[in-house]
Formats: C-alpha cells, sequence, structure tokens
C-alpha cells in the first residue's frame, strides 16, 4: 500500500505529540472508568484537541478506503460465485468506482469539518457547508483555498456522485459501450448451451482483452486520485498549522487563568 506521506507534516506531528501528552496518566484521573467514555473529564483545551484527532482519523480512514479500492479492483476473485450471483466484472467495476465518487466527496466534506473544528467556529456539523465557512472565515484563507483547489480537482467527480447519491444515476461510457458491443453480461449470465445459439457473440479473448483495457483505465483513475488527494491532504494540514498552534495558546492561557481564579 502506498505510504501515507500526507501525514508527515508539521499539523500532524503537533497534534498527535499533544494528544500524548494529554492521555499521559489519562486513566489515573478520578472518575475514569476503563473502557467507557471519559470524555467528561476532559477541559476545554483537552475536548478541542480530541474532537480534531477524531476528525483527523477519520480524514485518515477515507483516504485509506480509496487506497484500497485500488487492490479490490486489481482481482476478481471467487468468479464463479460472483456469476452465480449475477455479478459480472463490469458490475464489480462499477461498485467499486461509484465507492470511489462517495469517498472523494467524503474527504471534501472531513476538510470542511476540520477547518471548522480547528478555527473553533463551531458551526453545527449539518450546517458546516462551503457557504457557512465563507461566513465566518475569509474565503483567501489558505485552508479554504486548498478545499476549494480539490474541489475543482475533482469536480467531475463529485458531480457523478451527485448523480448517483440523489437520482441513483451512474454514468459510464466506457462500460455502457462494452455492454453494447461486446455483450458481456449476457455472456457469463447465460449457459453456453444457450450462448451457442447466437453466432454474432464476439470471441471470448475479445472480450478478456476489452476487460484488461477497462480495468487498467480504473486504476490509473485510482492512482490519480491517490496521489492528488495526498498533495491536497499535505498542503490542507500544513495550512492549519498556524491556527491550531495560536488556538491552542490561547484555550491553554484560558484554562490556566480559570485554575488560578479557583485557586484564589
Amino acid at each position: 500500500m502506498e505510504k501515507l506521506s500526507y501525514s508527515d507534516n508539521e499539523f500532524t506531528a503537533n497534534l498527535i505529540k499533544t494528544n500524548m501528552r494529554i492521555l499521559k496518566d489519562f486513566d489515573k484521573r478520578d472518575g475514569y472508568k476503563f473502557g467507557e467514555n471519559n470524555y467528561h473529564l476532559l477541559n476545554e483545551f483537552e475536548r478541542y484537541i480530541s474532537d480534531i484527532s477524531k476528525i483527523n482519523s477519520e480524514l485518515r480512514g477515507v483516504f485509506e478506503q480509496i487506497q484500497h479500492i485500488k487492490i479490490y479492483l486489481r482481482r476478481f476473485p471467487l468468479r464463479k460465485f460472483y456469476y452465480e450471483n449475477e455479478i459480472s466484472e463490469t458490475t464489480y467495476f462499477k461498485y467499486h468506482t461509484e465507492a470511489l465518487l462517495h469517498k472523494v466527496h467524503t474527504i471534501s466534506e472531513i476538510m470542511k469539518l476540520m477547518v471548522n473544528k480547528v478555527y473553533y467556529l463551531r458551526i453545527p456539523p449539518k450546517d458546516c457547508n462551503w457557504k457557512n465557512l465563507n461566513k465566518k472565515l475569509d474565503h483567501k484563507t489558505p485552508c479554504l483555498q486548498v478545499i476549494e483547489n480539490y474541489f475543482n480537482v475533482f469536480k467531475n467527480l463529485i458531480d457523478h456522485r451527485h448523480l448517483n447519491t440523489h437520482r441513483g444515476i451512474y454514468l459510464d461510457k466506457k462500460i455502457e459501450d462494452f455492454e453494447k458491443y461486446y455483450g458481456h453480461n449476457f455472456y457469463v449470465m447465460t449457459s453456453e448451451v444457450a450462448r451457442d445459439l447466437f453466432d454474432d457473440l464476439p470471441p471470448k479473448v475479445l472480450i478478456d482483452f476489452e476487460l484488461k483495457n477497462i480495468k487498467k483505465d480504473r486504476l490509473n483513475i485510482v492512482d490519480q486520485t491517490i496521489r492528488i488527494t495526498n498533495n491536497q491532504l499535505k498542503l490542507f494540514l500544513e495550512s492549519l498549522n498556524p491556527e491550531f498552534e495560536n488556538r491552542k495558546n490561547i484555550l491553554q492561557h484560558y484554562i490556566g487563568s480559570c485554575c488560578l481564579v479557583v485557586l484564589n
């Protein structure tokens, strides 16, 4: 699997270091219960770090899922079982291509949630959209510029995702043309006796050749998506670090001031 080089940045290192400092001896706090959610034991600063760590983990998880799509597309396992259940190679390709569309869009949504948390904007997650972020921050804020660029780069995939999600439409000319001219689904879903009745079906060797080309095309799309997303995420996280460090200092000072008031 391709190395997650986007994680090699100041923001991620800063976040991990701060989170580890919080977790040290956390299990020794009064009220801590092993195996349960102890979020209530965190102060405002610690919750800030915890929330961002959770979003960062989700971001990493979705990026890994995009990488997994490449692994799935490389192999068509259990061929006989899939054929028996009316799943052809093209159906398999469609399924994982749809997954790619959705994961690309999810990356952009998680980036918006990350900005909301790092900048302490307090926009409810369900309302954390592009319009509301731009109401709170200058459009030229570096992190917003990266999100916009990411969207523009993947606009075609994201538009296809919207069609698929909201209208159940999946547009794929390569596969549509293949099914139209090569009758692949008919070929694999029909018995050999039935196929012998049709003289105009393309030879299996030609069908296999075209399938390899479609798979090669899909793998190329996924490879490009992984590479571009990796680069965009690195730029995005690096752009967050100055505000993250600033907000950390503000919250730590606030917590320190509250402690002094209590002690006095």
